[in-house]
This record gives C-alpha cells, structure tokens and sequence, in this order.
C-alpha cells in the first residue's frame, strides 16, 4: 500500500546496516529513469508506524521528491521489529560488519527466536547452537553464539547450561513498553529542533519552524487523550 515517508520513523534502534550515501543516489538515479523497487517494510508497534527495512529505498524517494512509497506493513512488538530489521539485512544488501551481525544476534536473542514452540505432544525447546548459527546464514559459528550468549545475554546463557529445570527463573527481562521508548525519542526529537532553531535569525524562516511546530502540536494534541503536565526548558 501507498505510505506517506512523513508518516514513517525512521529511528537508529531498527536500523542494523548504517546508511550509505552512495547507494541512496544510485537508488535515486534508478528510479528517475523509471525502475521500481520491492515495498519496504514497515512495523506498526502501538500505532507508531516504524520503519523496518529499506531506508535506502526511502531515502532515495525522498531524494527524487517522492512523498508516498509502496510499503508493507505489519503489526509487530518491539522486540519482534527489531528481529525484523535484524532479519531483513542478514537476508539481503550489503553484508553486514562484525559490529551489525551482533547487533542483530541481539535482536534475535530479545525477540525470543531461540525458543521453539511446542507442537502436539511436543514440548517447547531451546534451538541449538548450532542451529542458531544456521539462523545467520552460518556467518556467526555456534562458538560464537555460545560466547556471545554468556557475554551479553547471561541469563539466555544459563538456559544452555544443563541446568534440571532451564526455564524456571531465567527469562530475560520483560522489554522496555514501546511508548516509554517512543516517548524518549520523540523528547529528543523536540530538543534537537529546539537546538536548531537558535540557529536561525532570519524572520522568515522562524516563523516557518514556528509554524511547523504548531502544525505539529496541534496534530499530537488531536492524536489521542493526553494529560497536561507543567513545561520544561530544553
């Protein structure tokens, strides 16, 4: 379906390959002469529309003036976005560093792709190590998961640790609720333009920040029910 790319949050927590300018310009030149490209993939975690897989793809757009973009969307948790991005990049594109392939092994661990559903008379059960690793394409050898498990995941670790009982006290942390994230970068988000903005002197042009500001303000307050607390300075 057609999407609006203002629509869209396009935050650094759901992207695990970083932008690549030169690859965003030569989806910019494909497209103006007339390629298509597959959908990108969008999360719908509580409303929230966020993007998931092809920031190249929406950035080109943007590039070429582009205001809508083919997209598909899905409801998701955080957690399990997060393993969609994850899972988009291992899948395709450039091939991800050191650094992203861990950063994707924690999504993983945190959507709780690890454990599998029991079935029938079949109880749940851990993956292996090795069938992680084959998760990740073979990229990541099972020794590797075994380290990184007992380094940033200890609790997930213990569950591979022969204990009697593997699934008593030892899930990971419940995830933090997707609106206190949501909060936090939307707050961010506002002390970045309030930074910006005593940066322009020019009449003109404040007014059109101050507009925009209003035009935002009015569409959050319109948004859903909200409760007036005292201001803040930035």
């Amino acid at each position: 379906m057609k999407t609006a790319l203002g629509d869209l949050l396009r935050s650094p927590r759901f992207q695990i390959r970083k932008t690549d300018p030169h690859t965003v310009r030569r989806y910019a030149h494909a497209l103006r002469a007339g390629a298509e490209f597959p959908p990108i993939k969008v999360a719908n975690i509580a409303g929230a529309l966020v993007l998931v897989d092809g920031y190249h793809r929406a950035a080109a757009h943007e590039m070429v003036g582009s205001a809508f973009i083919e997209a598909e969307i899905v409801e998701a948790s955080e957690p399990e976005a997060l393993w969609l991005a994850a899972e988009a990049n291992l899948r395709h594109g450039k091939p991800l560093n050191r650094a992203e392939v861990r950063k994707a092994f924690a999504a993983f661990i945190r959507a709780r792709r690890y454990k599998v559903a029991g079935k029938g008379n079949r109880p749940a059960r851990l993956l292996s190590l090795r069938e992680i690793s084959r998760e990740f394409g073979g990229i990541v050898p099972h020794t590797t998961v075994r380290n990184w498990l007992i380094k940033d995941h200890p609790k997930v670790a213990r569950l591979y640790g022969g204990e009697a009982d593997p699934w008593r006290n030892a899930e990971p942390p419940a995830p933090e609720p997707p609106e206190a994230i949501f909060t936090r970068e939307a707050e961010a988000a506002l002390r970045a333009a309030v930074t910006a903005a005593r940066g322009v002197q020019d009449p003109e042009r404040r007014g059109q920040i101050i507009a925009a500001t209003e035009g935002a303000l009015r569409e959050i307050r319109e948004a859903a029910r909200w409760k007036p607390l005292e201001p803040f300075e930035f």
